[in-house]
């Protein structure tokens, strides 16, 4: 067994469970040290005969020992754990404190409660320890009087300055993860959508087309794709140039993304071809209906920086078979009934039937 097995519990993680995976580090790392530290604490105890003090060291290694143990066996244990650590630690440290000749000496032990709940369950749970902690410090030494106020000073000190800094720490590493999410969000985005239209691309479009040929063996729906290429888009490139091309494309991302229903997908798939999902549908009129809107929308002129144009499309329909579901099948039935349509004379669509070919 490895040092990272060891201290990540035996568990493994996903790529979203990042941040548990560095707690539940941290978690393991604090119960071995500390438990080194405090039996080593203890054994020293027991040789000057303090042996109150040597008792509560090592009732704190067993529950160490024990918290480290039930970290091991599940990750649903680990959020009472952290708390029940907290606890127990608390307990200690407020003996210590009590017990202890010296301020300094209890002051560690709620310095290092306070970094654990910082570090473990958030700026909340650190605020609350803090307060929690100085209200048990007061009350320890307005009892016992014998602190002078050189050593209260000096032992609040490290505790306050910490405090401030792990408040300040918090609040960075909180507004780190908000970029990192947005980040995430932004990466996700541009791995699913086409810059250009902002629509749905190549890859979102296969994953959501296997996503619905699954549902026709599940719930017995109708699956069709339609392959939609502009045509002669070359020339208005060649003629006009890629900038009216970008925006011819955009027009008629735009235009045809609201026929489309809401269960349905459409996509940019590159260059000037789209392709759209119809999903759930009864017969192949209802495929025709779709299809004829697309061409309606298109029949009204672009009008793009002086350039007034007439766009037409070419589309190929396929219909999936129940008996036979491969989406690169059925993507290449559709890809060939569209250039059926433009062999037939473009600005019409063309309906293929799905085969085991």
């Amino acid at each position: 067994m490895n040092w990272f097995s060891l201290l990540s519990g035996g568990h493994t993680f996903n790529k979203n469970e990042y941040e548990l995976k560095l707690k539940y580090i941290l978690f393991n790392l604090m119960l071995i040290f500390n438990a080194v530290m405090v039996g080593i604490m203890a054994i020293v105890r027991i040789n000057r005969g303090e042996y109150p003090q040597a008792i509560a060291d090592i009732i704190y290694v067993l529950f160490g020992v024990l918290s480290f143990l039930l970290a091991r066996k599940s990750k649903k244990y680990f959020p009472s754990l952290i708390i029940f650590v907290i606890f127990y630690s608390y307990l200690v440290a407020s003996a210590s404190f009590y017990t202890s000749h010296s301020p300094l000496v209890g002051t560690s032990w709620f310095i290092v409660l306070m970094i654990i709940a910082f570090f473990l369950r958030g700026t909340v749970a650190g605020t609350i320890i803090f307060i929690i902690s100085q209200i048990t410090m007061w009350l320890i030494i307005i009892d016992k009087w014998h602190y002078n106020f050189e050593d209260v000073f000096v032992s609040m000190i490290p505790f306050y300055s910490i405090f401030f800094f792990m408040l300040f720490f918090e609040k960075r590493n909180s507004e780190f993860r908000k970029i990192l999410e947005l980040q995430k969000e932004e990466f996700k985005y541009q791995a699913n959508y086409d810059h250009l239209t902002n629509i749905p691309n190549r890859a979102l479009f296969n994953d959501r087309l296997v996503q619905y040929l699954k549902q026709i063996q599940r719930n017995n729906v109708n699956i069709a794709v339609c392959f939609i290429d502009i045509d002669k888009f070359k020339s208005i490139n060649d003629t006009l140039g890629h900038e009216i091309g970008d925006e011819v494309l955009k027009e008629v991302a735009l235009r045809l993304d609201t026929q489309i229903r809401s269960s349905d997908t459409f996509a940019r798939l590159g260059g000037d071809e789209f392709a759209a999902i119809i999903n759930d549908f009864n017969t192949e009129k209802d495929i025709i209906n779709i299809v004829e809107k697309f061409f309606t929308v298109m029949q009204k002129p672009f009008s793009i920086k002086g350039s007034s144009l007439k766009v037409t499309l070419s589309i190929g329909i396929a219909v999936a078979s129940k008996e036979y579901l491969d989406s690169n099948i059925l993507m290449k039935q559709a890809d060939d009934a569209m250039y059926h349509a433009k062999n037939a004379g473009r600005n019409q669509y063309y309906l293929s039937k799905t085969t085991n070919t």
